[in-house]
């Protein structure tokens, strides 16, 4: 998939989840999410590996944000599949990410210092997006962004890891961008 797409898809994905979740619609993103994933599965060159890292990024990023949910790091509006602190459309959220990093995010996989960095900015901010959408809180103010920035550094990095893994260790791909 064209990198450019993939990251405006990625983008509308988190939107549409973000605010429909701040506007009593959570199933909006959910809608958007399996659109995403149709054309990305349709324009990927490797639908197996895809779905394997959709799957392990989804899981463990979702466990990852579970955690940090039950540590009060943030609030959501609506509790998620039966009463636990994640809500779907973040669920959501995750395998939508996982769908960047053989795209938009493809490059990171060889750069693990750039990618603790930027997730360490990236990260908080775009859950304070969330924030400023009314989508969720962040009961502990600065105290959570700090956490979340903590738990990104090492996420982003990670994730990225996993996905190499996945794909066989085949390194980034003939596809990634410059530094």
């Amino acid at each position: 998939m064209a990198i450019l797409l993939n990251f405006l898809l990625f983008q509308a994905v988190w939107w549409t989840s973000v605010l429909g979740a701040a506007n009593d619609r959570p199933l909006l993103g959910v809608g958007a999410l399996l659109a995403f994933v149709a054309v990305h599965l349709v324009l990927s060159s490797d639908r197996a590996r895809d779905l394997k890292v959709l799957a392990a990024v989804t899981v463990a990023g979702g466990l990852a944000d579970t955690a940090l949910a039950y540590a009060d790091v943030y609030l959501f509006r609506t509790a998620g599949p039966a009463g636990t602190p994640l809500p779907l459309w973040m669920w959501g959220l995750w395998a939508n990410f996982s769908l960047t990093l053989f795209g938009a995010l493809d490059w990171l996989r060889s750069k693990p210092l750039v990618a603790l960095v930027l997730g360490a900015v990236s990260g908080p901010l775009t859950y304070q997006g969330a924030v400023a959408l009314g989508a969720l809180e962040l009961p502990r103010g600065g105290a959570s962004l700090a956490v979340l920035a903590i738990a990104w550094a090492l996420l982003l990095p990670g994730l990225l890891a996993l996905a190499t893994r996945l794909d066989g260790a085949r390194g980034a791909t003939s596809e990634a961008l410059p530094a």
